[in-house]
């Protein structure tokens, strides 16, 4: 069974009521729009996962080298983040009008909203996250 319907009780009461963590390390809960609280159409709009031991790999056992490789790597994880989110500048809601105009999103925007506007504030995220520190070390 889905994990998320396997969890609805401690979900709910942990947070007081359920909110999909999208079967993901991604757990967005309520959002706060306009004084009332939101459990829906919350967005994660990107996911990047550096791979540790992949990096400790290609350092070869050098510490400084697998610092390095991290600095990059994070670096790139960043720009490949905030990439994503400059596209969404550019996106205009009536080409997928049941994401930005019928509701999917969570929202109902007019003919002249910004899609990039819904991201803000708090109610979509992006996510680094890490795989294998234990393999790593």
């Amino acid at each position: 069974m889905y994990p998320d319907i396997l969890n609805y009780d401690q979900v709910v009461k942990v947070t007081g009521s359920f909110k999909t963590p999208m079967g993901c390390r991604s757990f967005l809960g309520v959002y706060e729009e306009n004084g009332e609280m939101l459990h829906e159409g919350r967005n994660n709009l990107g996911v990047i996962s550096l791979n540790l031991p992949r990096i400790a790999i290609e350092a070869k056992g050098d510490e400084a080298a697998f610092w390095s490789l991290l600095d990059k790597r994070l670096e790139l994880a960043k720009k490949a983040l905030m990439t994503r989110i400059a596209r969404l500048e550019n996106v205009k809601h009536v080409l997928p009008p049941i994401l930005y105009m019928e509701g999917a999103c969570g929202v109902r925007l007019k003919a002249d909203d910004s899609v990039a506007e819904i991201f803000k504030h708090g109610r979509a995220s992006i996510s680094l996250g890490y795989i294998g520190v234990h393999e790593t070390i």
